[in-house]
């Protein structure tokens, strides 16, 4: 079965990292704006690491206040990020 390409597995991430936030709640926990939630998303761009970590963060206090087991969403996201360091600068975007 062939895997996911990196900007397909962004947007499903991305989106569950969101959870049941908007898209302008995640920005604000990003620290970046809308228009990048909305790109990332949709697989236009990438996100850079420090917003995607702080939106993995987010998600993780959202399933620790909740008692939910966030499952493999952080081991997911986790291996997204170190994938990040594979990849070439001009390829990372925010």
């Amino acid at each position: 079965m062939k895997q996911p390409g990196p900007q397909r597995q962004y947007r499903r991430l991305v989106k569950r990292l969101r959870g049941p936030f908007t898209q302008a709640e995640a920005a604000k926990a990003a620290g970046c704006s809308v228009q990048s939630i909305e790109d990332w998303e949709a697989g236009r761009t990438r996100p850079k690491k420090p917003p995607l970590r702080k939106l993995i963060d987010h998600a993780i206090e959202w399933h620790k206040h909740f008692g939910h087991d966030p499952g493999t969403l952080i081991t997911d996201a986790i291996d997204l990020l170190i994938g990040m360091d594979d990849q070439p600068d001009e390829q990372k975007e925010d």
